[in-house]
């Protein structure tokens, strides 16, 4: 079974000084649809989300998504990653991530449109991302 990523949006509405709470629910769909589960794991100021999908079957690709207007786009993997995690953004669009390699070298990313660099390394024998 194949689980889609739900969006729970918080939006606060003056009236009258005071505040009233609406909460809306956006399935915002998967990446893949042979994705075991999609996370979302942030949001802008402009309702831009990011986050990952998740594939077991035959490994474990993890690719990073970035969700705008009810269109969900992959995050442009650097060469040689398994594993890309989208983890902030700001509300320019610029994504903070990281991706890591077939040989298990995981380096921060910045990301912007198409474009990716380097942001900085991680320290020898640090483990991010999921263990398993």
């Amino acid at each position: 079974m194949h689980n889609r990523a739900l969006l729970f949006v918080i939006l606060a509405i003056h009236s009258d000084s005071r505040a009233q709470e609406q909460f809306a629910i956006t399935d915002i769909g998967s990446l893949d649809p042979t994705a075991d589960f999609t996370v979302p794991t942030n949001m802008n100021n402009r309702g831009v989300v990011i986050g990952a999908s998740y594939v077991y079957n035959g490994g474990d690709p993890i690719s990073a998504f970035v969700w705008s207007h009810g269109i969900m786009q992959a995050v442009t993997e650097p060469a040689g990653a398994r594993i890309a995690h989208a983890r902030a953004i700001n509300d320019v669009g610029q994504i903070a991530g990281d991706a890591t390699t077939f040989d298990g070298i995981t380096t921060p990313y910045r990301w912007a449109g198409d474009a990716h660099e380097v942001i900085g390394y991680c320290e020898q024998g640090e483990r991010r991302g999921r263990e398993g």
